[in-house]
């Protein structure tokens, strides 16, 4: 293996950006004495030394079986399939080249303290958790590319999909928890921020400095080969492209770089939070139309909206010291039960614990679908809401809710001049519809999934019968039997596609992360 460092300046400083030419077994011919000077490299490029590298070697070299030649995807396969045939054997090796690579993963992160144990099965874990900084992430993929081991990328978690972000049988779970780091530039245009941290952490830093943040500029990203580097509109723009709204399908970002703004002279905001009895429900649906047609012309306003069988709750926040701006007046006149938050005048790290307090813990399950701005459909799906969500609460006590969450034309025309994404988002006045769906029983899994599925089609065929289909599914609240990256126009999913071959040509993020929305799968 050969590597070389080079030092990048950028508006945050110097950043290493790493080039590394990883020659791995994968790449190679199976005979012995080749995969033994492969695993040499790889030990090497791990920066293993002592005894932990003769561990390592002695693992690997006995088990020549298992270092793939790249070549034979029966061989390689990280599937499950049925017993008794030939590829159920090729998934038993993938298991045992997911438990070796765990193996080699504790020499290597345990000297840091960074290695959870996870689970034991035969002489190695099968499964297990290593926290990484940015040049460690790089560590973790040439491991799990050498030995062609199923892994999966965790930073927040806030993805409830199953092995989106999590291993739920065997393979290494990379967890970017511990990158916090933040960082403003100088002229305090520019933040860079870790994936590890929390809103409320970024929002409380930026305070002192009287600047917010709101969008992105460069990420960070280490790709398949475990080279670190960046992306922007003048540096692998077509990266950048394909990051923003594109998934889990080309690298691991570790830093993202963020424009600030001011929102005015103080930075302060107002927001304020109000709980309703769902007998208000209907009002504030229509209340909500209303809001839509005046945000469209204030740029400072922004809402949550959340309903529910019993209490419901609608958040507003604008970007200004304003008292109960006008653009919210359409709720005004409805009686509320209590506040979740009082009005308040004051910074964005302020709200932000408003929306971050936990809730029990329970397991949930969500659904997406845009459509354009209606009443007649908003009325329509919240009837069919309130059966769905009356059954499954009858029967399982699982709670389903109703949410819209409003987007202007002025927010897509400022994604648009920004550089673009792959959304192909309609240039107008929509809502991004969320439905979530939380319970206790694990009995009770099918049922819940079923429920919010429903949900979501019942507000898809309601908009297409009404003429206000929008072909879009937003990934953050979409669940694994969704397809969002289909709803993409087909020109943009085909630059998805080439940037995906382009920085990961052996396809690592499509054969062997676990799971998540991948262009393989569209």
């Amino acid at each position: 293996m050969w590597r070389s460092f080079l030092t990048a300046s950028l508006g945050l400083g110097a950043v290493w950006i790493g080039l590394i030419n990883l020659a791995d077994a994968a790449a190679m011919p199976i005979s012995r004495g080749v995969k033994q000077n492969a695993v040499q490299r790889l030990v090497s490029g791990l920066a293993l030394s002592g005894s932990n590298a003769q561990e390592a070697i002695q693992a690997l070299n006995v088990h020549p079986d298992l270092l793939c030649d790249g070549n034979d995807n029966n061989t390689c396969t990280a599937s499950t399939p049925s017993p008794n045939s030939n590829s159920y054997i090729a998934a038993e090796k993938a298991k045992s080249r997911a438990a070796l690579a765990c193996h080699i993963a504790r020499l290597v992160f345990d000297g840091n303290g960074q290695y959870v144990d996870a689970s034991f099965d035969g002489p190695y874990l099968n499964k297990t958790e290593v926290n990484c900084s940015a040049s460690e992430v790089g560590l973790a993929l040439e491991i799990v590319t050498f030995l062609h081991a199923k892994f999966a990328v965790r930073a927040g978690g806030h993805n409830p999909n199953p092995g989106f972000s999590s291993i739920s049988d065997y393979g290494l779970l990379i967890d970017l928890s511990a990158l916090t780091n933040l960082e403003l530039s100088p002229d305090k245009k520019v933040v860079g921020v870790g994936p590890g941290n929390r809103w409320y952490n970024v929002y409380k830093y930026l305070d002192q400095s009287g600047v917010t943040v709101v969008g992105g500029r460069v990420p960070e990203v280490v790709l398949a080969n475990s080279s670190i580097v960046n992306a922007n509109a003048q540096e692998n723009s077509d990266l950048f492209f394909a990051l923003k709204g594109g998934g889990p399908n080309f690298g691991v970002v570790t830093r993202f770089d963020l424009y600030t703004v001011q929102h005015n002279p103080t930075n302060q905001v107002w927001f304020e939070v109000r709980v309703f009895q769902s007998s208000e429900n209907e009002n504030l649906l229509r209340a909500l139309v209303d809001y839509e047609a005046a945000a469209a012309k204030d740029s400072k306003a922004g809402i949550t909206f959340s309903l529910s069988l019993n209490l419901s709750a609608v958040g507003f926040i604008y970007s200004a010291p304003t008292p109960r701006p006008d653009v919210f007046k359409s709720f005004y006149s409805i009686p509320s039960v209590a506040t979740q938050a009082p009005s308040t005048i004051g910074t964005q790290a302020q709200l932000a614990l408003v929306f971050t307090s936990a809730g029990p813990a329970a397991k949930y399950d969500i659904i997406s679908q845009a459509t354009g701005v209606s009443i007649d459909l908003y009325l329509d799906a919240y009837r069919r809401y309130v059966e769905i969500a009356s059954n499954l609460y009858n029967s399982t006590g699982a709670i389903l809710t109703f949410g819209l969450q409003p987007i202007t034309k002025e927010a897509v025309l400022q994604g648009q001049r920004k550089g673009g994404n792959p959304l192909g988002l309609s240039a107008q006045e929509q809502q991004w519809f969320d439905s979530t769906v939380t319970w206790n029983d694990e009995t009770h899994t099918n049922a819940a999934h079923q429920a919010v599925t429903s949900m979501g089609k019942v507000v898809e065929e309601l908009a297409q019968a009404k003429g206000v289909d929008l072909p879009f599914i937003f990934q953050n609240d979409a669940n694994h039997d969704q397809s969002p990256l289909r709803t993409y126009p087909a020109e943009n999913l085909a630059k998805l596609k080439a940037a995906s071959l382009k920085y990961d040509p052996k396809q690592v993020f499509q054969t062997l992360q676990g799971d998540g929305f991948l262009l393989s799968k569209t």
